[in-house]
């Protein structure tokens, strides 16, 4: 009877955590597209299934809050997202956004799933009137604008890019979710992917988008800055973009070495960058084709050099003798840089 008992009660508990498990929708694949912000619907955006705002928030006053349709596109400059938003009760009198009729949209570029929020996760907010609002990491240059519609209202915005370089297959955490008010209160929630209230604080529960190129993808044109990518992050190069010497890239030296993880020094006397990490010691000697690594002379193909008063040094080599693996993708115009 014990042993019948002990198996009835792992049964039901594994229900319970069965049934109180938290699924995540599938992730959506989203093409490469560049339409004008306007409110309106470009056909840039029909190239994927829109996204459903179906879960009603817990403590929700309302079984049935207003809902929306959501399309997405991105290009190497942001992620577009625009917002058809079902809306019955007009309601914008509360001083707060948050329970004003509104879009709140949460990203999380390096898709971490984590309990708390960084640099890299974002909180945007657009009511039916237009007000912006922002929390967490997200960009105040990001564009927005709203128009109304037959029993509701859009919203379209364009969120820019924070640390990620953007490819065919990246991956980032997303949600979407729409506040419904009723005079001066927000009567409801819903959202494509949380269940729950939880996403200004946490990204455990958003979604998941995959950036595909499509038919709509515009190769490098061979005339942009070259960007560089490194496990997925863009290199921040400041004012000092990349630039071809002699068949080889050169970038800014800190940026580089930084990304890395390389302690950096410049040494005035000797007009040279000694540089550390992996196991290895590098002097990098300013207008030389010579460079010493852990003390041994090896020629480079394209000299340190100075642009904008920044000292910028031949990449792949670089990183290679720093253990990283270098790819360059001229259809995209990206350098790949994947540390081992």
């Amino acid at each position: 009877m014990k042993i019948l008992r002990a198996a009835v009660g792992i049964i039901f508990g594994v229900l319970i955590v069965s049934a109180g498990a938290y699924a995540a929708p599938a992730p959506t694949e989203v093409f490469y597209g560049s339409p004008v912000v306007d409110g309106k619907r470009d056909s840039v955006y029909e190239t994927m299934k829109p996204l459903e705002t179906k879960n009603v928030i817990t403590g929700s006053a309302t079984e049935n809050p207003s809902s929306a349709k959501v399309w997405l596109t991105w290009d190497n400059d942001g992620l577009y997202v625009y917002a058809e938003v079902n809306e019955t009760t007009p309601a914008n009198e509360a001083s707060e956004e948050y329970k004003q009729d509104s879009i709140e949209i949460f990203t999380d570029e390096d898709n971490g799933k984590s309990t708390t929020v960084d640099k890299n996760d974002t909180q945007y907010r657009v009511t039916s009137l237009g007000s912006r609002t922002m929390g967490n990491a997200a960009s105040g240059s990001f564009k927005s604008e709203v128009s109304t519609i037959e029993n509701g209202y859009t919203v379209e915005v364009k969120l820019p890019w924070l640390e990620i370089l953007p490819t065919e297959g990246t991956v980032i955490g997303f949600d979407v979710l729409v506040n419904d008010a009723l005079g001066a209160v927000r009567q409801g929630m819903r959202a494509w992917s949380t269940k729950d209230n939880t996403n200004y604080i946490s990204t455990k529960n958003y979604g998941e988008i995959r950036l595909a190129f499509g038919d709509g993808y515009i190769p490098w044109n061979g005339t942009d800055p070259l960007r560089v990518s490194v496990n997925g992050f863009r290199l921040d190069c400041g004012d000092t973009a990349p630039v071809v010497r002699d068949g080889r890239t050169l970038v800014p030296m800190r940026a580089i070495f930084e990304a890395l993880n390389c302690g950096v020094a410049y040494n005035e006397t000797e007009n040279a960058v000694y540089a550390i990490g992996n196991g290895k010691l590098m002097k990098i000697i300013i207008d030389s084709d010579t460079v010493y690594v852990n003390g041994e002379p090896q020629k480079l193909e394209a000299a340190a050099t100075t642009i904008n008063d920044r000292t910028v040094v031949p990449l792949r080599f670089i990183a290679e003798t720093l253990g990283a693996e270098v790819e360059y993708n001229e259809q995209q115009g990206v350098v790949f840089i994947s540390k081992i």
